[in-house]
């Protein structure tokens, strides 16, 4: 059945796709121009609502989601009939002035906004919308931008009509606020990089006397272990002075006395026990030694990376002191402009 009606709505009209209004099964309403169906789905293009209608969306429903399928008649067409059937009251033909404008109908849109200023002269809904569609108020006309323009001695610049004097004055005064907003953003990112740049410098010197703290805990181990070793090198001295002792007494009596046999044992008690305290002090500091070398070259990049960031920090401060003097400039610049408001003509 669907079908069979937009095939009719085609036949019908062969020189232009045709307007129809899709009601979908969820309650959906679609109002465009069909450029294609089938069995399974139709293609539809939608005008979008709004001033001007230019943007159009391209959209295709599957007939399972379609209750039904009606012709639509043109605008002008359905203007005529809403136009006898809508109420004669402000609220009502303003409705209807959205109406025309949105479905591209100008002159009735006008028509319809100005019967509103007959019904109620202050209506600030039907004035705003003939702005909208090039229309000015000028001692109770309403005159296209150009005729406002040339009767006013005006020219349009943005929302306001200005004398050309006065629109070079508004323009010197929107350059300069760009210009203050540009060197107030171009200061702040400096300042911004400056704080940055001090916050990976103290992050540096952190590492820094950190990696120096372990180094001096190293240096340490290392002082141990020298001391480990000088005490080795002593007993083993006393031992081979102890034993030196006992050879030249059993040289000279032929025995060794028992307090020379003690004094012999005693060191070289000393001597063993130190040996073996010897040999793991002489790992550590062979360790250290390499931890030490470790921690001197990472030391030494960090220090070369502080430089480099105080070098960029110095560098950064000058140009961030320079930019923040710029953007002073600039702010009393604009500020200036600002003091110079030119009369401008009322706004219709």
């Amino acid at each position: 059945m669907l079908r069979h009606l937009v095939l009719t709505l085609l036949a019908a009209a062969p020189l232009c796709a045709a307007q129809v209004q899709v009601t979908l099964t969820d309650g959906h309403i679609i109002e465009g121009e069909l450029l294609k169906e089938d069995d399974i789905s139709i293609t539809v293009q939608q005008r979008m609502a709004g001033r001007g209608g230019g943007m159009k969306a391209t959209m295709t429903y599957l007939r399972t989601r379609i209750d039904k399928i009606e012709p639509v008649v043109d605008a002008a067409t359905r203007y005529a009939d809403l136009a006898a059937e809508t109420a004669d009251t402000a609220t009502a033909q303003v409705g209807l002035a959205e109406w025309c404008r949105d479905h591209d109908l100008h002159d009735q849109a006008v028509d319809r906004a100005k019967h509103v200023l007959v019904l109620d002269s202050t209506h600030a809904k039907a004035k705003d919308l003939l702005n909208g569609l090039g229309l000015f108020e000028l001692d109770g006309a309403w005159l296209s931008e150009a005729d406002y323009c040339a009767k006013t001695g005006t020219v349009r610049y943005k929302d306001r009509f200005l004398t050309p004097a006065e629109r070079e004055i508004a323009r010197a005064k929107d350059a300069a606020e760009t210009g203050a907003k540009a060197a107030k953003n171009a200061a702040d990112q400096a300042g911004n990089r400056s704080e940055r740049l001090a916050d990976d410098i103290s992050s540096v010197d952190k590492q820094i006397t950190a990696l120096e703290d372990s180094k001096a805990n190293v240096e340490k181990d290392v002082t141990s272990a020298a001391a480990t070793q000088d005490r080795y090198a002593a007993f083993e001295g006393d031992y081979k002075a102890a034993q030196n002792k006992a050879d030249n007494e059993k040289q000279k009596n032929g025995k060794v006395s028992q307090g020379t046999q003690n004094e012999v044992d005693k060191a070289q008690a000393r001597y063993d026990k130190e040996r073996a305290n010897s040999r793991e002090a002489n790992r550590t500091k062979e360790s250290a030694t390499a931890r030490l070398t470790s921690l001197d070259k990472q030391i030494a990049t960090l220090r070369e990376k502080r430089q480099k960031l105080s070098e960029d920090k110095t560098a950064n401060d000058k140009a961030a002191a320079d930019k923040q003097i710029a953007s002073d400039k600039a702010d009393a610049e604009a500020k200036a402009a600002a003091d110079a408001k030119p009369a401008t003509v009322p706004t219709p």
